[in-house]
């Protein structure tokens, strides 16, 4: 699902966002977790008919991705809708928020995919040591049920799919909508083969079930990879950075830009630009031309706050206690609280 989180193909966050950009934003995530959020309670009530008429362990493992699907999309929404409150104790806000919720139901998405396989597992155990066969009783309606569910997440995907730079939560229920398409279609194959030589290819259902169950733990553990690094500060890509670079050099012509870094701080950026003045321009004229670069960086797309130090001189020292992007350069045995100078 590279396709999915992949945002940065293009310099398109150099376009400013347009009057009631926020309120568009909102408005198509309600509407992506709305929809996604009835789509789960039909198919994890059908699918659940379904494993009780059948008891594939494949139509199994596709309940229960529903079943979780339920419990993590309200773990988004909720930490979707607290992002959002204002809250005087968060002076840079809370949109790490969606970040945190996304982790979360990750973690929520493994666990139960590994409550399926043990269950697969163990029939396949029992089935093996007493010789018998498990009972498995799979019906056109069972297709016609995981091809409905096929059907409904793939259009809920491309839908997802197409606003997933609107917020961390459009992309990871684009994630989840593409993670069933692959889930159900697994289940009617596996289905589809037990059901036509029970007696030979009995193994072929647990199996399944145990397959796609380790494709969704592998692909939630890699969603909250990436989410982790955005939590920790991952620095933007390069394109980010350059088009930013472009954008600064062309502010101001007495103005030369020394140091920029952009980096992860939630699923937005931070951005950080150390500029140098001729020392003979006042502290006035040196702040009117800050402030209005840093009001252009931060009417970027993904730039959440922007900040610009001013300085009269290059300096080859970091001026933090802490710089670890010179650490590489200043040797192995650099102390990052060693004072500058």
């Amino acid at each position: 699902m590279d396709a999915v989180a992949n945002n940065h193909t293009t310099l398109d966050f150099l376009r400013q966002p347009s009057p009631g950009v926020d309120q568009t934003r909102d408005k198509t995530t309600r509407r992506a977790t709305t929809l996604s959020l009835l789509a789960n309670v039909t198919l994890f009530a059908v699918k659940l008919w379904g494993f009780i008429l059948s008891g594939s362990k494949s139509v199994l493992a596709s309940l229960a991705d529903s079943a979780v699907d339920i419990a993590s999309q309200l773990v988004i929404y909720i930490c979707y809708r607290r992002a959002k409150h204002v809250d005087p104790r968060y002076p840079v806000g809370k949109a790490r928020l969606e970040t945190v919720g996304t982790i979360i139901s990750a973690c929520i998405m493994a666990l139960s995919a590994v409550e399926v396989i043990q269950v697969s597992g163990a029939e396949v155990v029992k089935a093996i040591s007493t010789g018998g066969t498990p009972e498995l009783e799979i019906g056109f309606w069972v297709f016609g049920i995981l091809g409905g569910a096929i059907g409904l997440k793939a259009a809920l995907f491309l839908y997802c799919r197409s606003h997933r730079a609107v917020s961390d939560t459009v992309l990871v229920l684009a994630e989840d909508h593409w993670n069933d398409v692959i889930s159900n279609t697994a289940a009617v194959v596996a289905a589809a083969i037990s059901s036509r030589n029970r007696d030979r290819l009995w193994w072929v259902d647990p199996t399944g079930g145990i397959m796609i169950s380790l494709y969704i733990i592998y692909s939630w553990v890699k969603l909250a990879m990436k989410q982790i690094d955005q939590i920790v500060g991952r620095s933007a890509p390069d394109s980010f950075i350059e088009g930013v670079k472009a954008l600064a050099n062309a502010h101001d012509g007495d103005m030369e830009v020394d140091v920029i870094r952009a980096y992860h701080f939630g699923h937005q950026y931070f951005v950080e630009l150390e500029v140098v003045f001729p020392p003979h321009k006042t502290v006035a004229e040196s702040h009117d031309v800050a402030v209005h670069l840093q009001q252009k960086v931060e009417a970027l797309q993904r730039v959440e706050r922007a900040f610009v130090h001013v300085d009269y001189q290059k300096r080859d020292a970091p001026e933090h206690n802490i710089d670890w992007s010179r650490t590489s350069l200043l040797g192995d045995h650099f102390n990052p609280r060693a004072p500058c100078g």
